[in-house]
């Protein structure tokens, strides 16, 4: 086996037969950030992703499957094989040991740990989760954030590198109308409301732009099929659903199926999904889920999703969900994979082992209060304060083009509301309203506007004497 680096990228190529891989990879010298994992039929497929990840200053290794079997050969076990070979970075390799885990081929390509289960009907169920577990300590509490691409052609691998390249590098330039859809079923509609209501009330920070879908008649929030496909044109960074579901069918209510999916022309504007809903997962060697063709979808659809491989019930993971969104929104862990994998070290039971993330692990989580500072609604024209830097007091300044009511906050980073400076209704024009900021420590805040519905920030620097 030779080394071949391109732009911080180890690619191990099997040149000179078993002895010389077996030297590579068990070798304590070796170390990497992220660990890509492929299929033979996608390593070429899948340097150019390589490359860019290496660009963002991971040192980035890619081992084929074939090479992990030839050395870490568990009596044919090819899942326990990548597990040993996992933990083995983990405790042996170079440190700081890797980050992350991306998982390149769907499920004939890559197994799963099928694991026993005792849920309904099921028998078996088929993780991913045990890949982030090291097998050398004596606990079960997953130790590294995986992700997979669960490619079935080079064209699928194509569409989710280049959707992941997109979201990362060009965020910012995608025109999003909703920060967040959260969407709910009409069946045991009074559970899945209950715990949307405690995420928006709770966790969601104010800042978001929150829509809700709810499939019961008689909801405030109802909604129906058209009514969500519609709100993903529109343009959604992240998709919550809350619903019962199979595979290929979301919601018992207004049923969407698989055909829908396929059947609709997406917008290109991809999001990120997570569901609390059984048996979204991704092992049929046949059929296609519906969480594999929305991040397979060339044009939108998923470019990452947390979602529930076998059977569960709401109240079992809804802690689970809540404090991942804490931590989404706290901006504090940069990474999709980080953040999943921290809340699931801290919510460790048999059922949220049964989440998996299918997407790249070290996918930035965007900033959707950068996001709202960048947007310039016509009602905020200009907004400014002055001075700013601030010390004690400043005025916030901005153009009404209309009569309208008016609120203003202030906002700590990770979400936190620390001031409410003014809510009254002005006429057009001009408008000048007094910030006092005295109480507040030094350091940068969010200063949200509302006017009529539309929303804006400006960010707002503290200062001491």
């Amino acid at each position: 086996m030779k080394n071949l680096f391109c732009s911080g990228v180890l690619i191990l190529t099997f040149l000179f037969g078993f002895n010389s891989a077996f030297a590579q990879l068990i070798s304590s010298s070796n170390q990497a950030d992220y660990l890509i994992i492929t299929h033979p039929n996608y390593q070429q497929a899948v340097e150019g992703f390589a490359e860019w990840r290496a660009s963002k200053v991971l040192e980035v290794m890619t081992v084929s499957t074939d090479e992990i079997y030839d050395e870490f050969n568990s009596g044919g076990d090819k899942a326990l094989a990548i597990i040993e070979f996992i933990s083995h970075t983990l405790s042996n390799w170079t440190k700081p040991a890797p980050k992350y885990v991306l998982l390149v081929g769907g499920i004939r390509h890559i197994p799963a740990r099928l694991v026993a289960a005792n849920l309904l009907e099921e028998t078996f169920v088929s993780l991913d989760h045990y890949y982030s577990v090291n097998i050398n300590e004596n606990d079960i509490i997953p130790d590294i954030a995986v992700g997979r691409f669960p490619a079935r052609s080079d064209e699928e691998l194509e569409n989710m590198i280049a959707k992941t390249m997109r979201f990362e590098d060009g965020f910012y330039d995608i025109d999003y109308k909703h920060d967040v859809l959260l969407t709910c079923d009409a069946e045991d509609a009074v559970l899945f409301e209950s715990d949307v209501e405690t995420l928006v009330d709770k966790v969601l920070p104010e800042y978001l732009r929150v829509k809700r879908i709810d499939f019961r008649d008689d909801s405030p929030n109802h909604g129906d099929k058209a009514d969500f496909f519609n709100a993903i044109d529109e343009g959604v960074v992240w998709l919550g659903n809350y619903f019962h579901g199979a595979p290929d069918i979301w919601s018992r209510s207004d049923t969407i199926k698989s055909e829908d999916f396929l059947n609709h022309k997406f917008t290109n504007k991809p999001f990120i999904m997570f569901a609390n809903s059984c048996k979204q997962r991704y092992d049929d060697h046949d059929e296609k889920s519906i969480v594999e063709l929305l991040i397979s979808e060339p044009d939108g659809g998923s470019v990452a999703s947390v979602a529930y491989a076998g059977y569960t019930w709401a109240s079992t993971t809804k802690n689970m969900l809540e404090e991942f969104h804490k931590k989404v929104f706290a901006h504090s862990i940069p990474t999709l994979g980080e953040v999943f994998l921290a809340a699931k070290q801290e919510n460790d039971s048999e059922y949220n082992r049964r989440f998996a993330l299918l997407g790249d692990p070290a996918l930035k989580i965007p900033n959707l209060q950068k996001a709202a500072v960048n947007e310039n609604p016509v009602a905020l024209a200009e907004a400014k304060i002055y001075p700013n830097p601030v010390v004690d007091n400043a005025l916030l300044t901005f153009n009404m083009i209309e009569p309208g009511d008016v609120s203003v906050d202030i906002y700590e980073l990770t979400g936190k509301k620390m001031i409410s400076v003014a809510g009254d209704y002005f006429q057009s024009g001009r408008v000048d309203i007094p910030l006092k900021i005295t109480n507040l420590n030094t350091g940068c805040y969010i200063c949200l506007l509302r006017i009529n519905g539309e929303v804006s920030s400006v960010v707002l620097n503290k200062i001491g004497y």
